[in-house]
């Protein structure tokens, strides 16, 4: 197996050539080898890519995570992890000072959510924003001094966001959904950048973080979109091993998401890294 020191001297070799794609390629390698062992993902056979999004329709993601909410916290270090317990299907413990959000931005389902259906008013009803139930709690949140949706709290910072997602649904529907790799963002990182998910102990898909996105994508019916998984239950990756080694057709879109990372990365150190 690749040692530490190896990768390191591969990495600097990226910046010293000066090619871009190049040294983020191997970056991206560098992470993925610490997240590797650091998540112990050795110990499961077929582990997932914690960098490489899955890729599923918009309505596969309709669940809320039960994470300590909100889960969209600590974004890196939640990157890759496996966790048992009954996290998936309990209610949500609330962080200090996230309350007053939380009954806007969550629902039974996540097109049940108020947040979700002014983006819909909105967007297919033509209704104007001011005239949402969303950004009139918004705006009463905002008038008591109260930070509210991406910690605005003015008026005028809501309706400066609402323009905004305006600007990102024409985006979108004009010029269709694009993932990080696609947008040319070369962090080894990038994936977090995406539509983020969990995965609970059955398989299903349980929403974390990119609101706005995945309404977006669900508004216009789009096909299918990347996705960032975070945590993964571990009686999934033990369904998920059983699923993969028997041909499962089930169409489950972590499935697909499987590396051998021992051979990968040998086979990498053994062609690219000086002998």
């Amino acid at each position: 197996m690749p040692t530490v020191p190896r990768l390191n001297h591969l990495l600097r070799m990226g910046h010293l050539v000066g090619d871009k794609t190049h040294s983020s390629a191997i970056a991206r390698l560098y992470v993925q080898f610490q997240l590797y062992h650091r998540r112990k993902l050795y110990m499961y056979d077929h582990p997932p890519n914690p960098l490489v999004p899955i890729y599923t329709s918009p309505d596969q993601i309709e669940t809320f995570t039960s994470r300590k909410w909100p889960p969209w916290k600590n974004k890196k270090n939640n990157l890759g992890t496996i966790v048992g317990g009954d996290w998936d299907k309990t209610e949500p413990k609330l962080r200090e000072g996230y309350g007053t959000m939380y009954d806007l931005f969550r629902g039974d389902t996540f097109t049940d959510s108020t947040f979700y259906q002014a983006l819909h008013e909105h967007f297919i009803d033509g209704v104007e924003w001011t005239e949402t139930e969303f950004v009139r709690e918004c705006f009463s949140l905002a008038d008591d001094g109260i930070p509210n949706w991406k910690g605005y709290d003015s008026r005028e910072e809501i309706l400066r966001h609402c323009k905004s997602i305006d600007e990102l649904y024409n985006n979108i529907r004009n010029n269709g959904y694009k993932s990080q790799a696609e947008l040319q963002n070369t962090s080894p990182y990038r994936v977090l950048n995406e539509i983020g998910v969990d995965i609970g102990r059955n398989g299903k898909l349980l929403f974390v973080t990119s609101r706005h996105r995945l309404a977006i994508a669900k508004i216009l019916n789009l096909d299918r979109i990347p996705v960032c998984v975070y945590v993964r239950h571990k009686k999934w990756m033990d369904k998920r091993k059983s699923l993969i080694e028997s041909g499962s057709e089930s169409g489950h879109p972590d499935l697909n998401n499987t590396t051998n990372h021992r051979s990968m990365l040998s086979y990498i150190f053994d062609t690219a890294s000086p002998s």
